[in-house]
């Protein structure tokens, strides 16, 4: 037999799920201080409440699970909504292969003006080398100038000039 000195006040949560008696006339309150129960009943009263701890924890476990897969069952809807609401116009690939080859233009461009502006370079080093005279140096310029002119790729161009301007809007509107 155990006997209780302390009030139920005093008793801890292990010990009061322990002790919670299901005996008739007690119902599911702690004994009273003084009364005495089995050790056996002690063992039966925490089996019987970890059990319905454990029945609780499983059903919780199981909303849970069945929360999560409607989650997933939702964004799986959304994702195929999603795709199959995407439209290709029907010249995509041109456009695709449009941009392809301005990237490749601009590539190409970017190199033939530093090709131009090596020739700037060495135009430069053969007229202070008085390998040439002042009047073909500054032909050669012009010519070389125009060549680096012409090296542009409009497009590109356009969207860079674009963006500078949309940079540069804080500073016009401030």
């Amino acid at each position: 037999m155990v006997q209780y000195s302390q009030s139920p006040a005093s008793i801890g949560p292990l010990r009061q799920a322990a002790t919670d008696s299901r005996r008739p006339g007690l119902g599911r309150g702690r004994p009273a201080p003084g009364s005495s129960i089995t050790l056996s009943e002690v063992t039966q009263n925490v089996i019987t409440r970890t059990g319905e701890f454990c029945s609780r924890f499983l059903a919780w476990r199981v909303r849970l699970d069945q929360a999560i897969e409607l989650g997933r069952h939702v964004a799986d809807e959304q994702v195929a909504t999603l795709i199959a609401a995407i439209e290709l116009e029907p010249n995509w690939l041109e456009a695709v292969l449009g941009r392809i080859a301005l990237r490749d233009e601009v590539e190409r461009v970017r190199i033939q003006r530093l090709q131009v502006q090596e020739k700037l370079n060495r135009l430069g080093n053969a007229y202070l080398d008085l390998l040439i005279t002042e009047e073909e140096c500054k032909r050669r310029k012009r010519l070389l100038d125009l060549e680096m002119e012409s090296l542009v790729v409009p497009q590109a161009n356009a969207a860079e000039e674009a963006g500078r301007l949309v940079q540069g809007l804080p500073r016009l509107l401030g």
